[in-house]
């Protein structure tokens, strides 16, 4: 099997974009149901890894599994992408509603109770990890140690425990202002 010097010059060359593309499709339409993607996110995804493809017209045995793989690691890059934003959007939320001067007495003492009953329905370890980081006021270097998690996976634990709070605090009737 040879390599292909530019795959992408020798399927729009031979007119076989149309073919290659509608052979290709159901795949990958079937590995974006996979990763659960949005309609429009999903055709925008897809449309992305094509045209870098086309653009980049990399030297490779199958073009088609080259794309497929590609935008898998797309799919993936998408959900990460989105976590980080729902954490970005929580936290600040949360943490300014906790300040003195923003929230009254009464606000503050309620969020804290929800935050409370919510953190009480998380699995332990996320429920640990966010009370030493976010209640204890930890780092999270002095967190990982602590609880004895390596510090490049703290970062994750953490994501997930504030996603699993974004979703009990909604349950509750709490919404995160995104900014």
């Amino acid at each position: 099997m040879a390599v292909l010097e530019a795959p992408a010059d020798s399927v729009v060359a031979n007119h076989d974009w149309r073919h290659f593309y509608e052979s290709l499709k159901p795949r990958a339409t079937g590995l974006l149901q996979r990763y659960r993607i949005p309609g429009q996110d999903a055709e925008d995804i897809l449309h992305d890894t094509l045209l870098l493809f086309l653009t980049k017209c990399p030297p490779v045995d199958d073009p088609s599994l080259w794309i497929l793989a590609t935008l898998k690691r797309r799919c993936g890059m998408y959900w990460r992408e989105h976590r980080r934003r729902l954490h970005r959007s929580f936290e600040p939320a949360v943490l300014e509603a906790l300040a003195e001067p923003v929230a009254p007495e009464q606000h503050k003492a309620a969020l804290r109770y929800d935050l409370e009953r919510a953190l009480e329905r998380l699995p332990e370890k996320r429920r640990r990890v966010l009370e030493a980081h976010y209640l204890d006021g930890r780092t999270p270097a002095e967190t990982a140690r602590l609880l004895g998690y390596r510090q490049s996976g703290i970062y994750k634990v953490l994501d997930r425990g504030v996603a699993g709070l974004a979703r009990e605090m909604d349950t509750r009737g709490f919404r995160a202002e995104s900014g």
